[in-house]
């Protein structure tokens, strides 16, 4: 079994719970409910062959959040060398401004969104998309935001997963559509929130193959 080293405060109870990455699933399943109470702060899919293709959220400010893992289509494993977590952002960094960090997928974004990316190997400053694969959140009503990103790869050659059809969601709340799930090899990509506490989200979709 496989116990993730990263810690968001205490997260002993809920990978206990989930068990270590390795520890594949035959269907898609939800992870358990996170908020900014620790230990139950942080959640993950238990297979690193999994990411995130749905979500849903409870309680006043979208407390409380879980996601749905689904596998990758069939040939593809995450490479857990890719395994980062991006730079946490929320709803106050709002303002249209961009920030530019080197070049590729997800390099460019507004201050209230992030873009799960990975370096490409070999180059300076070049970055290729990634699946959101994991979640950690902090502060007041699950405030802040922080993506785990793993990169998807072909088994027979190691080359990575091709991203097309990409769109942003419409907007998820608790007070309005509170969730979603899409089949169809469709995973989260990237994620935008507005709203007081990072209350309403909006998800990048792609399809991966």
């Amino acid at each position: 079994m496989r116990v993730k080293t990263w810690t968001l405060g205490t997260v002993v109870g809920l990978v206990g719970l989930l068990g270590g990455r390795g520890d594949a699933r035959a269907a898609d399943y939800y992870t358990g409910w996170i908020s900014e109470e620790a230990p139950n702060n942080y959640t993950y899919c238990s297979g690193w062959d999994e990411g995130f293709n749905g979500f849903s959220t409870t309680g006043q400010f979208s407390d409380n959040l879980r996601f749905i893992c689904s596998h990758y289509p069939t040939g593809m494993y995450g490479d857990s060398t890719t395994d980062r977590f991006t730079e946490w952002f929320s709803e106050e960094d709002q303002g249209g401004i961009i920030q530019q960090e080197g070049q590729g997928f997800g390099s460019s974004h507004l201050l209230n969104e992030r873009y799960c990316n990975s370096h490409i190997p070999n180059t300076i400053d070049s970055f290729g998309p990634a699946v959101v694969a994991g979640w950690a959140c902090s502060g007041q009503y699950c405030d802040n935001q922080s993506l785990e990103c793993v990169v998807p790869k072909h088994s027979s050659n190691g080359s990575w997963g091709s991203f097309t059809s990409c769109f942003w969601t419409t907007t998820y709340s608790e007070e309005t559509g509170n969730g979603f799930w899409y089949s169809g090899g469709r995973f989260i990509t990237g994620v935008r929130c507005t709203g007081r506490y990072c209350d309403n989200m909006q998800f990048y979709i792609c399809i991966v193959s």
